[in-house]
């Protein structure tokens, strides 16, 4: 499941929809959504990325688990997590930094 088998670019979009089905099976709407640039080693490509969403604290602790869980095995590198609103205090804006390796 490490072993990469398409091009860079075709392992991204399938990265990129593996996390935006997550989020839309538990409804969370990804507002911003971007791939960083690959990060060969001799050994591995390393993937990364960053993503903006908002929604229940709840929600985005169960994206979180999901992206990390198997099949996704997904790293959490960076998170920020801030208030949504004051009305609301149960939404939350959550940025995150997601990885993963691949053997190519």
């Amino acid at each position: 499941e490490f072993k990469q088998l398409e091009s860079n670019e075709q392992t991204i979009a399938y990265l990129i929809s593996e996390i935006e089905k997550v989020a839309t099976q538990i409804n969370l709407v990804i507002s911003d959504l971007k791939p960083k640039p690959v990060k060969p080693d001799k050994n591995f490509n390393y993937y990364s990325i960053s993503l903006s969403i908002e929604g229940p604290w709840t929600d985005i602790l169960k994206l979180i688990h999901l992206l990390q869980s198997q099949p996704y095995l997904f790293e959490v590198e960076e998170m920020n997590l801030d208030r949504a609103s004051q009305r609301n205090p149960e939404s939350v804006r959550a940025y995150l930094m997601l990885g993963k390796n691949y053997i190519p």
